[in-house]
């Protein structure tokens, strides 16, 4: 059910998400993402609290990503109209969008697939180990990407109006390989700590390990 909601998404709101970094206007992705994830996380909340099966809790998630593919549709409709009128002209310049579309699903059968193999190979009670670890690092590299994604604007201007186009992007990513590797040394330092408070009074198995934060990172920066 979360690989279908993930599929929806992609689906009905991938091209007006590119479109909307392309046109310097992020801030319509990061607000409907906000929004969704307040909504998803109240409903999740309602649910535990009224004893229901976690299978309610997926089927929510579900539903709240289908009104967001919705609202997203109707933004759409009515402020961006020329995403229509210009489709076939829009496709030609994009003659890579096949391989890039491969890309995506390939990336999104790799995100799926640890847990599902840690979980059958190992145990359940490690794959929660790896989750936990894995949700302080996928928040981090969360907030970069948002932050970055909404600079993407600037290399687009850049290249479209010819203005030193390679320098730009050099420069970009110096600035993105330079915040990255600070942010994630400075993670690196307090995953450890982090960990042990989020995790203090579980005692069915030990969260606390002193190679899993370098690990965890390092496949961050590499």
């Amino acid at each position: 059910m979360q690989g279908i909601s993930n599929a929806l998404t992609f689906c009905f709101t991938s091209t007006l998400s590119a479109y909307m970094r392309a046109a310097g206007k992020n801030y319509v992705n990061t607000y409907f993402h906000i929004v969704t994830t307040i909504a998803t996380y109240l409903a999740k909340i309602i649910v535990c609290f009224s004893g229901l099966n976690y299978v309610f809790v997926l089927l929510l998630t579900l539903f709240i990503n289908l009104l967001k593919c919705i609202a997203f549709n109707l933004y759409k409709r009515y402020h961006c109209k020329e995403l229509g009128k210009y489709r076939k002209e829009i496709q030609m310049k994009l003659p890579q969008r096949n391989s890039l579309l491969i890309h995506e699903i390939s990336g999104a059968i790799f995100a799926g697939t640890d847990v599902v193999l840690i979980s059958i190979f190992c145990d359940l009670k490690t794959a929660s180990v790896y989750t936990v670890y894995s949700m302080f690092v996928m928040a981090c590299s969360g907030i970069i990407s948002q932050v970055f994604t909404s600079l993407t604007y600037i290399l687009g201007n850049a290249y479209s109006e010819g203005k030193m186009f390679h320098r730009v992007v050099d420069r970009f990513n110096a600035f993105y390989i330079a915040a990255v590797f600070a942010i994630y040394s400075t993670l690196y330092l307090l995953l450890g700590p982090l960990i042990s408070i989020y995790t203090n009074g579980i005692t069915d198995i030990n969260y606390t390990d002193a190679l899993l934060p370098l690990l965890f990172v390092l496949i961050q920066l590499l």
